[in-house]
């Protein structure tokens, strides 16, 4: 990865001068925008391919903030503080995950959820399917969870949903199967990832099924995390096509 090329600001040069020369609505001939950040997150992100980095001392920033230049955009959620470039690189691109084609085939259904251990107080694992940005947390390297329609009812779940909890990316799951089973005993194998990488946290992908099945039973087993001895998720969904 390359590093933050830290943009000092000249000697007696202001930062109105700076802003002058830097932000396009201020006169500036290059279409690029500017990123600025505080020191504390220079050495976590290389420079964004789409714009120009610019380091600020404490009393710069305080008079940046008091300016609010044209175009600039405050990092509140510190994005740059969490997002990494791949290994090749490559910047993440966020698009809005659309499910406009699918229903959540868990959704006001009661059925039954188990799963590999209950989770750290507060964050158990019934957090994984409740629609919310509560997550299941729990002290395992490995985990697996499981939910089950009432009645003996059968769904073909042809794509799925994880979203990612609120810290430590390094408990995200990695690899993963997601099992189909009538039974619960013979488990077939419906979709298999490895090596996923995320980016954000509460990050929601969507994954098509490679192999759809009519299931009672589906079954997340994550065998490999991002490296922490802990576990956790933030949500899953198991999509049917709309009808």
């Amino acid at each position: 990865m390359r590093s933050v090329q830290k943009k000092a600001l000249p000697t007696g040069l202001s930062l109105l001068a700076l802003l002058a020369c830097l932000l396009p609505a201020a006169g500036c001939a290059t279409s690029r925008p500017v990123v600025y950040v505080v020191p504390s997150a220079a050495d976590a992100p290389m420079p964004h391919p789409h714009g120009d980095m610019v380091l600020l001392n404490d009393e710069e920033l305080r008079e940046l903030r008091k300016i609010e230049p044209p175009r600039m955009v405050w990092d509140i959620a510190e994005t740059w503080r969490v997002i990494l470039a791949d290994d090749d690189g490559r910047w993440p691109q966020f698009k809005p995950v659309d499910t406009s084609a699918y229903r959540d085939s868990t959704d006001g259904v009661k059925g039954t959820i188990a799963a590999s251990g209950e989770g750290v107080p507060g964050e158990t694992y019934p957090n994984a399917f409740d629609n919310t940005l509560a997550k299941w947390c729990i002290k395992t390297p490995t985990i697996w969870i499981r939910f089950q329609y009432p009645d003996g009812v059968k769904r073909r779940v042809t794509a799925y949903t994880i979203t990612t909890a609120n810290d430590v990316p390094g408990r995200d799951p990695r690899d993963w199967k997601l099992l189909g089973s009538n039974d619960g005993e013979a488990w077939a194998v419906v979709d298999t990832r490895s090596g996923e990488k995320w980016f954000d946290r509460h990050e929601k992908r969507l994954f098509k099924v490679a192999s759809p099945g009519d299931y009672n039973v589906y079954k997340l087993d994550v065998t490999k995390n991002g490296g922490e001895d802990t576990s956790q998720l933030g949500e899953i969904e198991l999509l049917v096509p709309l009808e």
